[in-house]
């Protein structure tokens, strides 16, 4: 239907396809924040595909919003930048986590050390 607002249009969503709406919502979110603590530690995506052992094309592929990376790759990212990931999976109401420790990457560039970004 032409000129309906957004609010209409998620209104007219069944749950389902609310939660995918919600789901690729935070996703972007995850992925704009992953960019921005490497951009803000000062390192290049050159730099951090050595880290993660993979090629600055696979790193630029990965911060891009059509991506679907794989969890281990997503977490290996994360990792590098000084950023956490929790992931929780829940069956039954009974919730089971998956959380990740921070490794700083260091850039080849001079000057200083870059201070881990945290993500909230």
């Amino acid at each position: 239907m032409p000129n309906q607002t957004l609010q209409q249009i998620i209104d007219a969503m069944t749950p389902l396809q609310r939660l995918a709406l919600h789901n690729e919502h935070q996703w972007m979110e995850m992925l704009d924040s992953l960019i921005h603590m490497r951009e803000a530690a000062g390192v290049s995506q050159e730099d951090l595909g050595r880290v993660c052992g993979v090629s600055q094309a696979s790193i630029s592929q990965l911060e891009s919003s059509n991506s679907n990376p794989t969890i281990r790759r997503l977490l290996s990212h994360a990792l590098s930048v000084g950023a956490k990931i929790t992931i929780t999976v829940e069956h039954g109401g009974v919730p089971m986590n998956y959380e990740t420790v921070t490794i700083p990457v260091r850039s080849s560039k001079p000057g200083p050390k870059p201070k881990p970004a945290r993500m909230q």
